[in-house]
């Protein structure tokens, strides 16, 4: 499949890429003329390889966060014109192969906000670890309970971005942008659609959730939610993510457990079937926080 006959970009954020990004961009070569990577502070060679592959390069001299260079990236090819955007992790997980079928589906359906989702075709989810589901079902089904959607991955690094998007401010720096970014559209009452794509983790090193990225998503829920109940079940949450503590949160009519994986200063999400966590939670084994 050919890209649609528009002009768009593809925008890559990358910090310590250089093994992988030069693959990256040689592929997304295939499907666009125009590829900025936004170096978000590296200590390697990210940069150079990006440029060599044929991308064009700007480079924080201090990482910023996630968010600070995707807002970097998406004011430098606006300034260039550009009203379309793809993007796409810098780490290999997301395949640009998918990239033309996610803009036909962003044309066809006249949306604003396009999500390539890990989770609408089961046989391309084949390669994502559980962890990574439980992880994501957590967060979807967070963003679901505050503001009504049926979303099936919001936190997916790989999206068109159309011209409204473009003019949203979500105001974070960090891993939270992406989540903003979603419901800050859904406020605005922006199309958003969403299209099937195949990932590729590299499960040595893709298998737990940083605390941080965790404690940011967190607090960011804490800030759109108008629901009493569910701030104060998210202040909870983000204390023992604080203090790295074990927990359990059921969500959306599932159990998921936050392992904490304290060498890696992150989390393993894994699901857990409701009779075990009964058991625990009268023998007040495991907190257990309910949305």
């Amino acid at each position: 499949m050919s890209s649609p006959e528009f002009d768009f970009a593809v925008l890559i954020p990358a910090r310590n890429e250089e093994a992988t990004i030069g693959r990256i961009v040689d592929e997304c070569n295939r499907y666009c003329r125009k590829i900025l990577v936004i170096d978000d502070g590296s200590s390697d060679k990210t940069g150079i390889e990006a440029s060599h592959a044929g991308a064009s390069v700007v480079k924080n001299l201090k990482p910023a966060g996630l968010g600070a260079a995707l807002e970097l990236g998406i004011e430098h090819l606006k300034k260039d014109g550009v009203a379309v955007i793809v993007t796409l992790d810098g780490d290999g997980a997301h395949d640009p192969a998918f990239i033309p079928s996610l803009l036909h589906h962003h044309a066809s359906n006249e949306a604003d906000l396009t999500l390539g989702s890990r989770f609408l075709n089961e046989p391309l989810a084949i390669d994502v670890p559980s962890p990574k589901r439980a992880a994501n079902f957590f967060a979807t089904s967070l963003v679901a309970a505050i503001t009504g959607t049926d979303l099936t991955d919001v936190i997916s690094g790989m999206r068109v971005l159309g011209p409204k998007v473009l003019n949203l401010k979500p105001k974070r720096t960090d891993y939270g942008f992406s989540q903003a970014l979603v419901v800050q559209a859904i406020q605005n009452g922006l199309s958003i659609s969403e299209s099937p794509i195949a990932v590729r983790y590299d499960a040595d090193n893709l298998f737990c959730t940083g605390k941080q990225e965790l404690f940011e998503n967190i607090s960011f829920s804490i800030q759109i939610s108008d629901n009493v109940d569910i701030r104060r079940q998210l202040f909870m949450l983000r204390t023992h993510v604080e203090r790295l503590s074990r927990v359990s949160i059921s969500i959306a009519g599932r159990l998921v457990v936050l392992h904490p994986i304290p060498e890696h200063n992150g989390f393993i999400f894994q699901f857990q079937s409701p009779w075990y966590a009964q058991l625990q939670e009268e023998a007040d084994i495991s907190p257990l926080i309910r949305f």
